[in-house]
Order: C-alpha cells, then structure tokens, then sequence
C-alpha cells in the first residue's frame, strides 16, 4: 500500500501498445484516462475518474530504446512458408525479405563443412504491425532451396542469419543482427509430403529434346524414360491409337537437379519415332503420359502421374528442320538391288527413283557414261 504504484505490462499488452502507430511514442503521444472504479483508497473511496475527453499527460517517458530480436523461426517446406517470431512488434513497412539468408549450418567458418546458402529474392509476408512475421517464398527460392540437396533439407541443415536492416521495432529500433557465423537454427521443421507434378511438356524434333515442366525440383537421377509415353487418341484422322515410350541408356537426361528437366533423345527413339506416323508432327494432337514412377522430387515424394484422360498437352512442338543425308549405299549388280541408308528415317512415299543417278566418276564433268533410274525398268 502507498501512493505511488508500479506497474509492470504483460507481453500482451506492450505488443498491442506497439503495434499501434503514434501510441505512447512520446510525452505529447501519451495520456491516461481512468474510470472511477480503476482502485480504491484505504477507506474504500473510488478514485476520481480522468475521462478520455480529458486524459492526463505523462509526466515522465521514456522512449523504447530497446532493439527487437528473433526469438525463433519455423519452417514449413510443404506450403512454402517461413514464420519468424520476434520479441516485440515490429513495424512491418521497414521489412526487407532480401535480407534473410538460408545456410545448411550455423558456423559458416567450418572448413571441415561444404557450406551452402541462398539468399532470398522477394516473396509476400503478412502486412499486419506484430511479433510474427509470415513470408510466403517464391517459387524460385523454393526450387532454388530443394535443388541444393545439403541445405533446409532437415532440422540440421536449416539455419538463417539476417542484417540488422531486415527489420525495425515501432520506434526504430533495428533488430539484432544474426551473423552467418552463428546463424540461428530452426525451432520447427515441416518436411515436404506434396508430390510434384508435371504442368507441361515441350519436344522438339530438331534439337532432339524433350523438355519437363515440373512444379518444383525434381531428382533428375531418378527419371525413369521408360515410363513416359507420346501419345494421340483414335480420332477420325487416325482410326487407332498411337503410343510411343522411350528407351534408356541411350535417352537421357544431363540435368542437374530443378524444375525443368530436358531429356536427350536417342537416334534410335527418334527414328522410331518418325516411323509412326501422326504422332508428333505439330497437329496439337500429341499428348504426353506419365507415371508415378518416373521421377521423384528431392524429399522421395513421387510425381502425380498424368495417365489416359488426364495426360497432358504438348506446349510446344519443333518441327524436324535438318534435312536428311545419305550416309551411305550399296548396289548388288546381280540382283540388281540398291540399299540406301540415310541420316534419319525417310518417308517412303515421297521416293522418285528419277532423281537418282549413277556415275563412273566423282567429278560429274568428267563421267562419259551416268545413269538416272527410271520407274519400272
């Protein structure tokens, strides 16, 4: 009992002050109004009220010269988001996403350790004045994290460090700064358990690729080309279906690990390939088909397979541009047989034997005696 008290703030309450812009930030920002039912004297006397129309100033203030600082962050690699919990609200016009860091351990001086990090590039966060901030990554941040295998991909390989510049408290206080030689470890880990998906396919005939479009990065170590299928219904151009899979070790894929993935194909797929006609020829009618076998994404998660009805659409098609060669040709004048082998599988059709000749010599202009073939003789 006396005639002074003190009076400590819950956390609660200081954060909600904070928050609040121009809210006890000074002496000419800082009243109080009491109701009469606030305290009692000895007797029981109710204190006399100071109503909000006439609030009483502060006599003495003293201004938060406090810095905040990163009580703890969590991670949740399956919706991509990053919590980070400070100890006081901050003013979240002054956040800078660019300033947080990643590393896969929080002593970046260790020459026994690769070190890997990523700094992020932007991403949306939450626009509320609190204690918690949440920022949604980007999707290249997230890929860019997944394709460095060493780094967020556990509890012990997630850390972040941050400039004193990422943030400030509702008086300007910058926050404490974590360096990359001691960088803060994960409170709370969530794994990835989302499967990715294939969103779209490119192929192209004259560079001899097949591109993948995934929704985050995939293990190209695991691609297995024999579970991915070219395919175009039965229509009224085409009475049957058409499929084609393709075949290892020959097709391949050099891609390091990422999103999207380029397949080289082998002489021998395209060839067999071009044999079947209507299927990939640009008409719009190629789908493509997948399993849940054919990749998984760097946490062991298979992709959603895209298979019958739920296949997928070529994006874009590149139309075979190289002109076939003749390698090479042999000619049996007993039988009278001329084997020719090209470049790339020919249409038969389009042969016109008039255009081809024989002569006794490499330079035309020398050859005495030539002869063009001619139908049916």
């Amino acid at each position: 009992d006396s005639t002074m008290i003190n009076l400590t703030f819950s956390k609660a309450n200081s954060d909600e002050i904070r928050r609040l812009y121009n809210l006890a930030t000074a002496n000419d920002s800082t009243f109080l109004a009491i109701e009469e039912g606030a305290i009692l004297d000895m007797i029981g006397n109710n204190v006399i009220n100071i109503n909000e129309s006439n609030p009483k100033q502060v006599n003495v203030f003293i201004a938060d010269t406090t810095d905040p600082f990163l009580e703890s962050f969590d991670l949740d690699f399956d919706s991509d988001q990053l919590y980070l919990t400070f100890s006081e609200t901050v003013d979240i016009p002054t956040f800078t996403v660019e300033d947080i860091i990643f590393f896969n351990l929080n002593d970046t001086t260790n020459a026994n350790v690769t070190v890997f990090n990523l700094t992020l590039s932007g991403g949306e966060f939450t626009m509320d004045n609190s204690t918690l901030v949440i920022v949604n990554l980007t999707l290249a941040d997230t890929n860019e994290l997944k394709r460095q295998p060493g780094l967020v991909s556990s509890n012990d390989t997630t850390f972040i460090s941050f400039a004193s510049t990422l943030v400030a408290d509702m008086n300007a206080n910058n926050v404490t700064a974590i360096i990359p030689e001691s960088s803060q470890p994960v409170f709370i880990y969530t794994e990835d358990t989302t499967s990715p998906a294939l969103l779209n396919f490119s192929f192209n005939l004259t560079t001899e690729e097949l591109v993948l479009y995934f929704s985050e990065t995939v293990n190209t170590t695991s691609l297995d080309v024999t579970q991915i299928s070219l395919v175009r219904r039965a229509d009224d151009v085409i009475p049957n279906d058409l499929e084609f899979s393709f075949t290892p070790p020959e097709t391949y894929t050099f891609t390091p690990f990422n999103d999207v993935v380029i397949v080289d194909i082998s002489l021998d797929d395209l060839n067999h390939l071009k044999r079947i006609r209507g299927l990939a020829d640009g008409s719009g009618m190629t789908y493509l088909a997948i399993t849940n076998y054919t990749v998984v994404d760097m946490n062991e998660n298979a992709v959603v397979e895209a298979i019958e009805n739920a296949s997928l659409p070529l994006l874009n098609f590149g139309a075979d541009t190289i002109r076939p060669e003749l390698d090479t040709y042999s000619l049996d004048i007993n039988t009278g047989m001329l084997v020719l082998n090209f470049s790339e599988t020919i249409d038969i059709y389009s042969l016109n034997i008039s255009e081809i000749t024989l002569q006794p010599a490499v330079n035309v202009s020398t050859a005495i005696f030539s002869h063009t073939l001619t139908v049916g003789a």
